[in-house]
């Protein structure tokens, strides 16, 4: 998942979101995981459902999510 969003960084500098098939161009095997970082419904993935699903991961396993990632939406360096 981290190095699928370090992947889709450019695009979410430029537009924000992804679409469906920006997400697949980059992960062919993984439609149903779109749907579930997806949770507004809208067809894409904003930057702030990839961090919060980023995140969700990270806890889930018992870690902190790194330093740096997403820091301009959580404010951390």
């Amino acid at each position: 998942d981290c190095l699928l969003s370090r992947g889709l960084g450019d695009v979410y500098k430029r537009q924000g979101k992804v679409s469906r098939d920006e997400f697949l161009a980059v992960a062919k095997d993984r439609a149903r995981d779109f749907d579930t970082i997806d949770r507004n419904h809208d067809g894409f993935i904003s930057e702030q459902e990839a961090a919060d699903h980023l995140k969700a991961i990270y806890q889930a396993n018992g870690k902190a999510m790194p330093d740096g990632l997403f820091s301009h939406l959580t404010g951390k360096p």
